[in-house]
């Protein structure tokens, strides 16, 4: 994006960021609640207590994908099912984000074999998991969750278009993802 088309605010920036990476590179259709939902992520994600919003019963963040799981599972340690929902919508956010825009970050999300939950030879793969969280937090269906549950159903069945869409939006901001992860 040429530095005079840029609009003067951050999340107008992300539109035509993401807008262009989804719709003018990937090809993917024009939804507007899905391209209004990725830039509420990004915005969303610039504050590094967002992307851990999982927290422990001290209230810590929960910075492991296999620890964030065991919060999306009433029989493990969620509370309830809307907790269950709020889980895994952000373990699909944060893989969808991080395995597009930083997956060099991936290792520090404990992206490793499991254990209880899974086959101990099992690896986590970003795209099935993410893929996966948003299908799950898409079964809610009802209110005040259905409008929002359509918008993760059509980012589990296409994750990793979004995925790739991410990679571009990555390049277009010169490779960098964000640093205050590093």
């Amino acid at each position: 994006m040429n530095p005079a088309e840029q609009p003067s605010n951050l999340k107008a920036y992300f539109e035509q960021a993401l807008f262009d990476a989804l719709h003018n590179r990937v090809g993917l259709p024009k939804l507007p609640d899905v391209d209004n939902y990725l830039v509420n992520l990004m915005t969303g994600f610039l504050r590094e207590d967002s992307l851990f919003a999982i927290r422990d019963g001290h209230g810590k963040p929960v910075r492991r994908i296999v620890d964030m799981l065991e919060y999306g599972d009433v029989r493990l340690k969620a509370s309830s099912f809307e907790q269950e929902r709020f889980v895994h919508r952000h373990i699909g956010n944060l893989l969808l984000f991080t395995s597009g825009m930083m997956p060099e970050f991936l290792p520090k999300l404990g992206l490793e074999p499991i254990g209880k939950l899974m086959s101990t030879s099992s690896w986590l793969d970003p795209t099935h998991r993410g893929s996966e969280s948003y299908r799950l937090a898409s079964l809610f269906d009802y209110d005040p969750f259905s409008s929002e549950a359509r918008v993760l159903k059509t980012l589990s069945l296409h994750f990793a278009d979004y995925q790739y869409g991410f990679g571009i939006l990555r390049e277009s901001f010169g490779g960098l993802g964000w640093g205050i992860l590093n």
